[in-house]
């Protein structure tokens, strides 16, 4: 049960939504067996519960019917083109709202799993809302279109907490502290680094062709020499618990990191902000404005058949794996980078072109996982900060364990029982395929060895994601790899066939490993989702209807 406290602060949280948003968030509070049951009985059902539009205006205070800008709206005595969107995550049902918004309503959503959110995913853990996949508003400003949904859904109100550089102390693996006066200079100089290394992009005349490990070490210990001999040691683990950092940001080994782009990485001011009912809250008004019926679960599809050019056959022919097809004016490809690199080769028939398909193989996907551990009781005061992991050089080339993987646990929690953390990386893999037990049991180790604390106890409950073993996303968020840059991006969000081959595009592609601007975001996602449904609006407009089936 949830404590009295933080019930009636939730409760405060909740009334603040709108009718709507309280029933979509209520779902995510029902003790795990109810929700089990539901999710396996009443799921697709609960997602396509509508009010009349009479009783959303007066309950709601919403207006009857989506607002659209005036400059897409398309009239309603024009042909509707079929559109079929693959992927309920924030891209696809983005993409759908804005259509939908601005008139074409013949419009379908194939999701493969059993929910929506893609890989915004929230769940309950024990007294608060664990976030497996998307878990911050990344720049929450004006700017952000997810933050914008945030606020007008009143998911945020003000005054807003935003999350600051981490707090905490940093301990070694030989299970000592680290000094605090040396950690904060280690900080600095660690800063200053990175700053040179986000300053080489967009620099015409750099000549940097190592990778982001290479980089970072090199200058790393040339600064380490600045140091009293005492402090260089600590300061050495304290810098290499920062690289992890950046590690954990890219999903992947620095050695994987092109060096060029790492300043390309998105930031918008006004900080990180977490939703406190959940971040699965942004998707209930994109949800609830569009028709019944359009998002259809469980529809995993086997492969996209396009470039008809016969004009008794549709532009586009989308194939599921039980023997059902759904025809299409137009397609828009919301899957992740990480199940394109695997299944591109032959879900599209024909193949896609060639620079599309470099761009995929060549873009990096990293790998991360959130991981959730409940003690049985706190050992630790709320505001005491985060544990940091200093890991010795010798100590971490020894060690094979997947807890490298892991930089820091952090106390963000209403019970003040339960750590959080963020495994990265080939450990983030690793992580996936142990068993419960075992990764208590590796936790127990690492935060006894790290803390020189022999009483430390093992958790006695655990949640984590497992992003990379999802057939359906393979991995967490895009990167630059040293094989690519931002141009592939690009590349990946251009429609097939292209605009300059004189035909209208079939293939449409949004999702943040499109967003050349904010990869790796979910406002990223966002804005790709609504870009490509402006495109199909645009094309609507200047053929005044829907595009004939044969080739222009």
């Amino acid at each position: 049960m949830l404590n009295f406290t933080y019930q009636v602060k939730l409760k405060q949280k909740m009334l603040r939504l709108s009718t709507f948003q309280q029933k979509f968030i209520t779902f995510l509070y029902l003790p795990s067996t109810t929700r089990a049951t539901f999710e396996s009985n009443q799921f697709r059902n609960f997602w396509s519960v509508k009010k009349s539009e009479e009783e959303k205006c007066r309950e709601d205070g919403l207006p009857s019917k989506p607002a659209a800008d005036e400059a897409f709206k398309v009239p309603e005595s024009w042909s509707q083109p079929k559109i079929v969107v693959i992927g309920a995550g924030i891209a696809g049902l983005s993409a759908a709202h804005r259509l939908v918004q601005c008139g074409l309503c013949d419009v379908t959503i194939l999701e493969a799993t059993d929910r929506p959110g893609g890989r915004i995913q929230s769940c309950w853990f024990t007294n608060s809302v664990a976030e497996l996949g998307a878990s911050l508003i990344e720049g929450a400003c004006v700017a952000n279109s997810v933050y914008n949904l945030a606020v007008m859904e009143r998911l945020l109100q003000s005054p807003v907490t935003r999350q600051g550089p981490s707090k905490g102390l940093f301990y070694s693996s030989r299970g000592k502290p680290i000094e605090t006066s040396v950690a904060h200079k280690a900080y600095a100089v660690f800063r200053q680094i990175e700053s040179m290394a986000i300053s080489l992009y967009g620099n015409e005349i750099c000549s940097e062709d190592a990778n982001l490990d290479v980089f970072m070490n090199s200058h790393i210990r040339r600064e380490l020499m600045h140091f009293p001999e005492s402090e260089r040691q600590g300061a050495l683990m304290v810098m290499n618990n920062y690289l992890a950092s950046i590690k954990e940001r890219m999903g992947a080994s620095l050695e994987c990191v092109n060096t060029k782009y790492y300043g390309s990485l998105p930031s918008l001011p006004g900080g990180n902000v977490k939703i406190p009912v959940g971040f699965v809250g942004v998707l209930a008004p994109l949800i609830r404005d569009i028709p019944d019926c359009t998002i259809k679960y469980c529809k995993p599809v086997e492969c996209i058949r396009w470039d008809a050019c016969e004009a008794d056959r549709p532009r586009a022919c989308v194939q599921c794996t039980e023997d059902e097809s759904y025809d299409a004016d137009y397609v828009v490809i919301t899957t992740p980078l990480g199940f394109l690199k695997d299944k591109a080769s032959c879900f599209f028939v024909p193949n896609l072109p060639a620079k599309k398909m470099e761009a995929i193989n060549n873009l990096g996907f990293g790998h991360s996982n959130n991981l959730f551990l409940q003690f049985p009781e706190p050992m630790w005061l709320r505001d005491e900060g985060n544990i940091m992991f200093a890991w010795h050089p010798d100590d971490f080339s020894k060690t094979k364990s997947w807890v490298k993987g892991l930089t820091s646990l952090k106390i963000d929690d209403k019970s003040g029982q339960v750590l959080t953390g963020v495994v990265s990386g080939k450990d983030a893999i690793t992580m996936e395929t142990l068993d419960a037990d075992q990764i208590m049991t590796d936790i127990q180790k690492q935060m006894q060895t790290f803390l020189g604390n022999p009483t430390i106890p093992k958790p006695s409950i655990i949640l984590r994601s497992k992003w990379s073993t999802n057939v359906y996303s393979q991995g967490a968020f895009t990167y630059i790899s040293t094989d690519s840059g931002l141009g592939h991006i690009k590349d990946l969000a251009d429609p097939v066939p292209e605009p300059c081959q004189s035909e209208t595009p079939v293939l449409l592609f949004a999702g943040e490993h499109t967003s050349h601007r904010n990869y790796s975001t979910t406002h990223g996602a966002r804005d790709s989702g609504i870009r490509e449904a402006n495109r199909i609006l645009n094309y609507t407009k200047e053929l005044r209807g829907a595009p004939s089936k044969q080739k222009n």
